[in-house]
């Protein structure tokens, strides 16, 4: 049933890489468990990898204390860049930057399918001020998105830090399904 559900589905139809996301946060989660930590840093590097969203993860095990996990992210996402660089070469690897620019192009932003949190502000905002702003009104909504974004991001650092335990080992994974919930949203898209 789960392979046949509308979101599984449009991932195997788009091509995408999602599902392979989750199940390296889902194994970085299990790796935490067992108090591997270095895995888990090398689990959530792979996902970064594939998207940048994960990177966030790197923040949770920050303020979690999880110094191996901070370590052996940064190693294996480093490791990681050199692969792709060497291999591909410096231009290829910097390629994603125009990609980067159409998916916060007016015509993405725009879509109503796109659940993060800046193409949200920004449909809001064009709501108001209309679709064709200045360039004074732009960087107003550009403000908005940032002080959004600092928002999302402060709201999640202030739940991890009011943990009375922060040693503790997150044992219902509360935590980390927020600061994935807010990678998610922070990125500068969120397909269904």
């Amino acid at each position: 049933l789960i392979l046949m559900s509308a979101p599984v589905n449009l991932n195997f139809y788009w091509g995408q890489s999602q599902l392979i996301v989750l199940l390296l946060l889902t194994a970085a989660m299990r790796a935490m468990e067992r108090e591997r930590d270095g895995a888990a840093g090398l689990l959530i590097a792979s996902a970064a990898l594939l998207r940048a969203y994960p990177l966030l993860l790197v923040g949770y095990f920050v303020l979690r204390r999880k110094w191996r996990a901070v370590a052996f992210a940064l190693a294996g996402i480093t490791a990681g860049v050199l692969a792709a660089v060497a291999t591909l070469g410096l231009t290829q690897s910097l390629s994603f930057v125009h990609g980067a620019s159409w998916v916060t192009d007016y015509s993405m932003i725009n879509r109503v399918d796109n659940l993060s949190l800046g193409p949200f502000v920004s449909r809001m905002f064009w709501a108001v001020a209309g679709t064709a702003p200045s360039a004074s009104a732009d960087w107003t909504r550009r403000t908005l998105i940032a002080v959004a974004d600092i928002v999302v991001l402060g709201m999640t650092i202030r739940a991890t830090l009011a943990d009375a335990d922060r040693r503790n080992r997150d044992p219902d994974w509360r935590l980390y399904s927020l600061w994935i919930a807010a990678a998610i949203m922070l990125s500068p898209v969120a397909w269904h």
